[in-house]
């Protein structure tokens, strides 16, 4: 008699440690949310890349006319001095890495909202630490002012894309990486 009771209160602690409740949802999907949107983002601009044959090829012209008058200082020599003179091997990097970002973060978020796990938070902060130096350097290459306010044209968009993705990724790393302190 003792052991089957014992055995419907292992059952019961099971049922309840796998119990998600609505406010586990709603953490559950405020962080698979943007790891879903972002992943689609890059791995749509990934592929983009990769079934395209003049991505890898005119990289290295791309990166001239960029650096022609875009970057200043430090990473202007960087892109000229190691880059450019490794194209080929920097191009199929950024496509291959753009398209994997997108998948892992697509998994993770996934990976989030089936299970309970500290790990899936040290994936979602290596993959945002990712994104945010992809588009960083995207950012950096351009010679992107940072934007606030504009005035000049009131029926333009708030805020870039890029700048988007690149608060978004910051924001993200912080949020994962505490909530995987809290998990520990």
């Amino acid at each position: 008699m003792n052991e089957v009771i014992i055995y419907l209160d292992s059952n019961r602690r099971n049922e309840l440690k796998n119990y998600v409740s609505p406010s586990d949802w709603a953490e559950k999907i405020s962080f698979s949310g943007p790891s879903f949107v972002l992943g689609y983002l890059w791995l749509i601009s990934g592929l983009n890349k990769i079934f395209n044959d003049q991505f890898v090829s005119n990289f290295g012209e791309y990166l001239r006319n960029q650096t022609s008058g875009g970057p200043a200082g430090f990473y202007k020599d960087i892109l000229l001095d190691l880059v450019l003179t490794h194209s080929i091997f920097f191009a199929n990097l950024i496509q291959y890495s753009e398209a994997l970002l997108g998948l892992v973060l697509i998994g993770a978020a996934i990976w989030n909202l089936i299970a309970r796990s500290r790990y899936v938070h040290i994936a979602f902060v290596w993959a945002y630490v990712a994104s945010f130096f992809l588009i960083l350097n995207f950012i950096l290459s351009l010679s992107m002012p940072l934007e606030f306010i504009k005035t000049a044209n009131a029926f333009a968009a708030g805020l870039s894309v890029d700048y988007t993705v690149l608060y978004i990724s910051l924001f993200m790393i912080l949020a994962n990486y505490l909530k995987s302190r809290k998990l520990h």
